[in-house]
């Protein structure tokens, strides 16, 4: 994958709306009083540009830089995971600039999306789960008010679901199996369910049938299951939960449920699409370590090439 976007500018503003914007529309009255062949029409527009003032070019210039919000995020949970998302940059010959924003800090890209120029914010929470993925994401909503945010990265795939090393699973629904009641002696699961945005998953299915995501295997259609368990053994008992809460689920993470319980509460006031884009590196049945980072760099690349396709068509 390559881009178009590294470095190059998208013009602003048209020269003579700059010239205008420099004098200002208050430079018109003496205009008109040196010509007296003006209409009663043109000076009643000269009468309305007077009333309305001069435009605010910097709307002007945020609306034609690229789409309406233009920043997106991209969260990364561990730092294999982000150093694999930096590589496949280094790759696309990206230039990626560091960047601090109220003691968080963020690698900083811009990409080319359908309607102009992305600017890529990819970061990392403090620590693992759920909770550390929230706060981030509260965080950096308080200054950017990204319109897409793209949780990428590595799972742990259900083989006997259909998962295979290397795919890249696209959330339709995060099934978290943390909660529970103790009642009598006994635990009775309470799952909350947590849905992902629905254009980015047509995206990702129209992408698909066009082969756009080459020979990576994407997977749009499937659930995960999530809670803050590393699981990675076979025999069990909450992998075989995991398992029963749904036929759909072909993947296992940690932190989804915290980022999209966060953009549901958020959707009172802001509109912000949400997607969870990982890629199978193990099948969480106790083989987890072997050959792990090789296994781990792979599907972190190959989720990050799948959200730069999708950012590339939005």
């Amino acid at each position: 994958m390559t881009s178009k976007s590294g470095g190059q500018d998208v013009p602003l503003v048209p020269a003579y709306l700059k010239e205008l914007s420099s004098g200002g529309f208050k430079a018109f009255p003496s205009l008109l009083a040196e010509s007296q062949k003006l209409s009663d029409v043109e000076f009643a527009v000269e009468n309305m540009f007077e009333k309305i003032g001069e435009p605010d070019v910097s709307t002007a210039q945020t609306k034609l830089s690229g789409p309406e919000g233009d920043t997106v995020l991209l969260i990364t949970a561990v730092g294999a995971e982000r150093r694999a998302a930096l590589s496949v940059m280094r790759d696309a010959a990206v230039e990626v600039v560091r960047e601090e924003i109220e003691g968080r800090y963020f690698d900083r890209f811009s990409w080319r999306g359908r309607q102009g120029l992305w600017t890529v914010f990819l970061g990392q929470p403090t620590e693992k789960g759920p909770h550390a993925t929230q706060a981030l994401l509260h965080d950096f909503h308080r200054t950017k008010s990204p319109r897409l945010v793209l949780m990428i990265g590595m799972c742990g795939g259900i083989k006997e679901h259909g998962a295979s090393e290397g795919d890249v699973i696209i959330a339709r629904q995060v099934f978290n199996y943390e909660p529970a009641r103790l009642r009598d002696g006994g635990s009775v699961w309470s799952p909350v369910v947590h849905r992902t945005s629905p254009r980015i998953l047509d995206l990702a299915n129209a992408l698909g049938a066009d082969g756009e995501f080459g020979d990576v295997v994407v997977r749009s259609t499937k659930d995960y299951g999530s809670g803050e368990k590393l699981v990675d053994d076979l025999l069990s008992d909450t992998r075989r939960q995991i398992l029963a809460l749904s036929g759909d689920i072909v993947a296992v993470e940690m932190e989804a449920p915290g980022l999209l319980h966060a953009v549901w509460e958020m959707q009172r006031t802001v509109n912000v699409n949400v997607a969870v884009i990982k890629g199978v590196s193990d099948f969480a049945d106790g083989a987890q370590s072997t050959n792990k980072t090789e296994r781990q760099r792979v599907a972190s690349c190959n989720a990050m090439s799948v959200a730069l396709k999708i950012l590339s068509n939005y």
